[in-house]
């Protein structure tokens, strides 16, 4: 029935100017719909509930005045991941986790206020529905008589399902380890050094805080090769496909590597037809075209200049090999995609721990450590860790 092709010649973007769509669009589901919050205060989540996000109303004042012992930019799995060991025994800093999933490409549940990709990789949605794809048969659902859109809502339901599962045991855990977290935008103060940082929040309040130290783990955005008219309808990238709405009988997809073939296999599963385009310049009629040719450090808008962080020509934090970032304090650490290549999520999380055993290694003596299960050969090994961006040699993934 449906078949993968393979397409090698010459142009991507002759490609993209004839891409036709087939289908009329449905809004039968939209996962990441804005939320106009009526509320002007910045909402802090105490993590209070393990059902459905419970805001702690704070004002400016309340959070400006709390000396955090840690602040760390990004909710995905690195950074959820070295906010808990931060938290937890030896250390028990006080550690505020602030992410912005709406301007991320972040799944969320609006009509709880949920974000569902909290914890989870870059990758949550296209995870959630390769396994939708191996649970739903799409055949079976059409043979029954369902219309398209019906099948379409069984499959997000069931990716929003996978997804809040994942969220919801994270929030737990957060709870569970006394981390506070604020949905909103982070930067660093024109002026503040590298230790204060602004927030702003959905509805344009701003509001400052002081950290001793911070770590940076924003993650990082889809590459957009220009001319290509990304609409979030019809041609997508790799995060704004989330916002797909209905079941496309035909994908187009460019690129050759793992998030291109990912997304190739899970749109088979699902019953399209899927053309993988590495070079072609001949006209191709689809309903959705998705181009996946590789991702970007996402720090543009942290004001990283402010602080003294140097950057790389692909906006890459530059760190040493203990992690460390240069900024004008010396208290600015960085892990994760926000480093470069490889962009890979466990390779971020070891560069999260690794940076956290450094910060506050001297607030832990050895003997404190070694009652409590911890001890100096715990700790990783830092140097290869801080090989990213350009330093980054693919071959090391094989050793």
């Amino acid at each position: 029935m449906s078949t993968s092709t393979i397409h090698r010649s010459s142009s991507i973007l002759m490609i993209v100017l004839h891409v036709f769509c087939c289908l009329n669009l449905s809004n039968c589901f939209n996962l990441p719909a804005k939320l106009h919050s009526p509320t002007t205060k910045l909402r802090l989540h105490h993590l209070a509930s393990s059902r459905a996000t419970t805001y702690l109303q704070l004002t400016s004042d309340e959070l400006t005045d709390t000396d955090w012992d840690l602040a760390v930019i990004g909710g995905g799995p690195v950074g959820v991941s070295a906010a808990l060991l931060a938290a937890r025994a030896p250390y028990n800093k006080k550690v505020l986790l602030i992410d912005a999933p709406r301007n991320s490409g972040a799944l969320m549940d609006e009509a709880k206020g949920e974000d569902l990709s909290i914890g989870g990789p870059t990758g949550l949605f296209s995870k959630a529905l390769r396994d939708t794809g191996k649970r739903i048969s799409v055949s079976s659902l059409k043979g029954m008589g369902l219309r398209d859109d019906s099948v379409w809502n069984e499959i997000v339901t069931s990716c929003l399902e996978l997804a809040a599962s994942n969220a919801r045991d994270t929030v737990r855990q957060l709870e569970y380890a006394g981390i506070s977290y604020v949905q909103g935008n982070a930067a660093f103060a024109d002026s503040g050094g590298s230790s204060s940082l602004f927030i702003t929040s959905d509805d344009n309040s701003i509001t400052s805080i002081q950290a001793s130290k911070i770590l940076v783990a924003s993650g990082s955005t889809p590459f957009r090769p220009g001319g290509i008219p990304f609409d979030g309808k019809r041609v997508f990238d790799s995060d704004s496909i989330n916002t797909l709405s209905y079941l496309p009988k035909s994908v187009a997809i460019v690129g050759s590597g793992i998030i291109a073939v990912e997304f190739a296999k899970i749109f088979k599963n699902l019953g399209a037809d899927v053309t993988l385009i590495i070079r072609d310049d001949n006209p191709l009629r689809c309903d959705i075209y998705l181009a996946a040719v590789g991702r970007k450090p996402n720090t543009a808008s942290l004001n990283l200049q402010a602080a003294g962080v140097r950057t790389d020509s692909y906006g890459g934090i530059e760190v040493d090999s203990e992690l460390k970032a240069t900024s004008s304090g010396g208290n600015v650490y960085a892990a994760g995609d926000v480093l470069g290549r490889p962009f890979l999520a466990s390779t971020g999380m070891a560069q999260g721990f690794a940076a956290i055993r450094i910060m506050f290694n001297d607030d832990v003596s050895s003997s404190a450590e070694t009652s409590k299960g911890y001890s100096n050969s715990d700790m990783c090994s830092v140097g290869d860790l801080s090989m990213t961006g350009d330093n980054f040699d693919p071959k090391s993934l094989g050793e």
